[in-house]
């Protein structure tokens, strides 16, 4: 049903030990408002999972909610070759990346032909986004494909509001993954980039 809608994949590494989130964002114009699907995917190296404290990740697995990915750190060959599969099938505006931990995956896709586009975390990038993300679910513009470990991320989401208003999120405890959520954020932000540019003024490219 969504082979040939906008489709934009944002990647948030938080660690090579930790969960990494490459979800599909697909971006379509219903009524004259733009709509979010997001179909989840979730790595973590299965040593990660297997530590006591991490039973949750293990049902996850169990479920099919949740990728183990063979011993103590996140298998980038693994990911690259399943965004890699979903270029081929769906095709893709662009692949989006914090530059800060998921350089090496991006420069592995882009060799493969993937138009990558670097999206900072700051303040500035993630505040418009997130608005937006908010708005969009509380209008029923946001729909996703009930995955048990991206709506535990959304409960672990704190939204930090700054002087000037600007909105960040942020999580209360370290156990509190939310690296779904930034995904989702950050593939919003670049489809507002894309109808700023429309418009003739993109932050997002500044």
């Amino acid at each position: 049903d969504y082979i040939g809608k906008d489709l934009i994949i944002p990647i948030d590494l938080a660690s090579r030990i930790d969960i990494t989130a490459t979800p599909k964002l697909f971006i379509e114009t219903i009524n004259g408002k733009t709509h979010y699907t997001v179909f989840n995917r979730f790595y973590i190296p299965e040593e990660t999972a297997l530590m006591p404290e991490n039973a949750h990740y293990q049902k996850w697995i169990h479920e099919g909610y949740l990728i183990a990915t063979d011993g103590n750190e996140i298998d980038f060959n693994e990911i690259q070759n399943e965004v890699k599969n979903d270029l081929d099938q769906y095709g893709a505006k662009e692949i989006t990346y914090d530059p800060w931990r998921a350089t090496q995956l991006a420069q592995g896709l882009q060799a493969e032909g993937a138009n990558i586009i670097e999206f900072r975390n700051t303040v500035a990038n993630m505040s418009p986004a997130m608005y937006e993300l908010e708005a969009a679910i509380n209008s029923g513009r946001f729909h996703h494909d009930g995955n048990p470990v991206f709506t535990w991320m959304m409960s672990n989401v704190i939204a930090h509001i700054d002087a000037k208003d600007d909105i960040y999120p942020r999580k209360q405890k370290r156990q509190n993954k939310i690296d779904g959520v930034v995904a989702v954020i950050m593939g919003i932000g670049r489809s507002m980039a894309h109808e700023e540019k429309q418009n003739g003024d993109n932050q997002y490219d500044r």
